[in-house]
């Protein structure tokens, strides 16, 4: 990872020094006025970089890349008689940019480009093409455009919460339904359940939207494919199989992972 902070002056160094102390820290691999670096416990290393409030956005765009796009922007500044770095962006020796990302891309003539399109895949071209003609980048999914969760395990299985306290979590989530797809037979370690424990579990979810919760309970369940290409038990006690497949029928939803 390759945080940005902001320090100006000195305050840099207290920055560093903060950082490096955090209870996170494993070991500590360097420690300068501007820089850091350290590796958590779990072996991830973690390099920061303080620059001064001026300089953010330059720097912000810059270690966020990628590679590919900072280079297509930095041709750009280039044809624009422009230069543009980690610091900022110049005119001659004149920094006409750097505190903000917007900032820097719109001295440029660019609008800003989330993150996830900075891939030099068309989007520089796309925004320059959509300024002349009124159009758009393309469209980001996010949180609100997300209707349900089909994978989600319980205390059924290795997951925590019981089934409606995890169906009211999907709804406070915004999700429209959900499908609570514990752990099958073959996954002894993660308590999988076994035939009788899936059909104990499917009566509770029948149960429960009995209830009208407010949001739609699928039964489903993550299973192996085992050799020979069979995913579910060949011996069933009850009901039959054949019932249960009746049972998860007609939902015009995804029930199942």
């Amino acid at each position: 990872l390759e945080p940005v902070a902001k320090g100006n002056g000195s305050k840099g160094k207290d920055v560093v020094k903060a950082f490096t102390e955090l209870p996170q820290v494993a070991e500590v691999l360097a420690q300068g006025d501007t820089k850091g670096s350290i590796r958590l416990g779990d072996n991830l290393q973690v390099d920061l970089r303080v620059v001064d409030e001026d300089e953010f956005g330059a720097a912000l765009q810059y270690f966020t890349g990628s590679k590919a796009h900072n280079v297509k922007v930095r041709g750009l500044a280039r044809q624009m008689g422009l230069k543009i770095n980690e610091y900022g962006v110049f005119k001659g020796k004149k920094k006409i940019a750097g505190k903000t990302e917007d900032e820097v891309y719109a001295a440029l003539g660019l609008p800003l480009f989330e993150p996830e399109l900075r891939e030099d895949r068309g989007e520089v071209e796309a925004a320059r093409a959509g300024r002349a003609k009124r159009g758009k980048l393309p469209k980001l999914v996010t949180l609100k455009d997300l209707k349900g969760e089909i994978h989600v395990h319980t205390e059924w299985s290795d997951g925590e919460g019981a089934l409606e306290e995890v169906a009211l979590q999907a709804k406070a989530a915004g999700c429209e339904y959900v499908a609570l797809t514990d752990h099958s037979v073959t996954e002894r370690i993660a308590n999988g359940l076994s035939v009788e424990r899936m059909w104990k579990k499917i009566e509770a979810v029948e149960a429960l939207n009995k209830k009208r919760i407010g949001i739609e309970v699928f039964k489903a369940a993550e299973v192996d494919i085992r050799t020979g290409s069979s995913i579910i038990p060949t011996t069933c006690s009850k009901p039959s199989m054949s019932s249960w497949r009746r049972s998860t029928a007609g939902s015009s939803r995804p029930p199942t992972r």
